[in-house]
């Protein structure tokens, strides 16, 4: 009985990583919200330019929102200030 289980369980996480974006494009002056490796944030470009935001790997993701051009704001999904 619970090797179905496991199998099933097994199965959802690795359909879940197959269908993970690798980047998104954020157009200008709107905001986006990206949820990849578990970590939600609401991207805003204040650009007129469409940025690129890479989310192919952890890492990406990670510099991405630790380091992300002046322009561009970036906030907790559910507007808290601290983020999970």
């Amino acid at each position: 009985m619970k090797k179905p289980l496991i199998l099933l369980t097994v199965g959802l996480l690795l359909s879940l990583l197959v269908y993970a974006a690798s980047y998104y494009t954020v157009a200008g002056t709107t905001a986006v919200n990206i949820t990849e490796f578990t970590t939600c944030r609401t991207v805003t470009n204040n650009n007129i330019n469409a940025i690129f935001v890479p989310t192919n790997t952890t890492g990406e993701w990670t510099a991405f929102k630790s380091s992300n051009p002046t322009s561009v704001g970036i906030t907790c999904c559910d507007g808290s200030k601290s983020c999970p």
